[in-house]
């Protein structure tokens, strides 16, 4: 894995919602980071392997993974990934749901319906 320290920080964001990848980019990139976007979790396995990331942020629900699955992969993506990853999820924070992320690695898990979800990445950015 490349040395990240010096370089510009870089985050993969992995949603199939659009309009929130939109958001969630535009804040990234005004915070001082690149962005790039993927809508699967293929995709997102696919780009970990091309790229070094500073952190990933991943729904659960994509169009080829149902959260359940993308649960049990996250292990496995984590390992891929070499970096921090935080789950963004559209679905109630439970604390079964957070537990198990938790346990399975993941630095955090955001809801996609809290008003400070900018805030939340700008603070995930700064700690990367």
């Amino acid at each position: 894995m490349a040395d990240t320290s010096s370089l510009q920080k870089c985050v993969l964001l992995v949603d199939d919602d659009e309009y929130l990848s939109d958001v969630i980019c535009s804040a990234i990139i005004q915070n001082g980071a690149d962005a790039t976007h993927v809508g699967t979790l293929g995709a997102a396995m696919v780009e970990l392997m091309r790229k070094d990331y500073s952190l990933v942020l991943l729904d659960l629900g994509l169009p080829d993974s149902s959260s359940s699955n993308t649960m049990a992969c996250l292990a496995h993506i984590i390992t891929r990934a070499r970096c921090p990853v935080v789950v963004i999820t559209g679905s109630d924070l439970t604390e079964n749901l957070v537990e198990r992320a938790k346990s399975a690695g993941v630095k955090d898990v955001i809801s996609k319906n809290s008003f400070s979800l900018t805030n939340k990445l700008v603070v995930l950015l700064a700690e990367t």
